[in-house]
């Protein structure tokens, strides 16, 4: 689906009307795909446009409080100089603030609609381990399952940090390794056996199972969800 450009905001004409049939055009395809149960990217591109609409709100107080103003009066009983803004905004900056008054109640709208999708995938997942987890779990393998698949995927995995000025983010990225019948192991402590022995780089490796008992997508959900488990999995630990 197409997600919302990340400029939308200022992109092309700045009318109300126009960027009013931007956004519900977007939130409808959004709500289409969660009505699927397809959670991403759409749930993480709405927290993005959120923020940079907070983001807006934040930068315009600042520059706000720091333009130059005129005394206009005195206020003898509450002893505190009254100001006028010398610079205030033109019709552009009024229309802007008028689209994004507008915009963020329905972007939280959606937001909270999606978490509650996310919450409800996340409780018909159930994590296992196989085997004995190690100490040294920064890379290792999961395993995908579901109820209606004969299918069990295989991914490995890898921790990784992402440094910025301010802060460190830790994420989590993954291959898929292949396709195999459930059927073909007994507790997937086989498949363990296997892996060991197709990777030797990984002597004594962490394997992780996710089975949903929930049909979702896999790409769009059942995936990005998980992965969002085992990262927080990996963290705790």
């Amino acid at each position: 689906m197409g997600l919302l450009k990340h400029n939308w905001l200022t992109d092309h004409i700045i009318d109300f009307e126009y960027k009013q049939y931007i956004l519900l055009a977007y939130l409808q395809r959004v709500k289409s795909s969660f009505s699927e149960l397809c959670l991403f990217p759409e749930l993480s591109d709405l927290i993005y446009h959120y923020r940079n609409l907070m983001h807006y709100i934040e930068n315009k107080e600042i520059i706000d409080e720091n333009l130059p103003a005129d005394v206009k009066g005195v206020d003898i009983k509450q002893m505190k100089l009254m100001y006028e803004a010398i610079l205030q905004d033109d019709e552009m900056m009024e229309i802007l603030n008028d689209i994004v008054a507008y915009a963020l109640p329905m972007f939280e709208d959606a937001i909270y609609e999606g978490r509650e999708l996310y919450e409800i995938v996340e409780e018909h997942i159930r994590m296992d381990t196989v085997g004995i987890v190690p100490l040294y779990n920064k890379e290792g393998y999961f395993v995908l399952t579901d109820e209606d698949t004969e299918e069990a995927s295989i991914y490995r995995y890898d921790l990784s940090s992402i440094e910025k000025p301010d802060e460190t983010f830790r994420t989590i990225s993954s291959s898929l390794l292949k396709k195999v019948k459930k059927s073909k192991y007994d507790g997937f402590e086989d498949l363990k056996l296997e892996l060991i022995n197709d990777h030797e780089e990984l002597p004594v490796p962490a394997i992780y199972r996710f089975h949903s008992t929930l049909q979702v997508p896999h790409d769009q959900t059942f995936l990005p969800v998980t992965k969002r488990i085992l990262l927080k999995e990996l963290l705790a630990a």
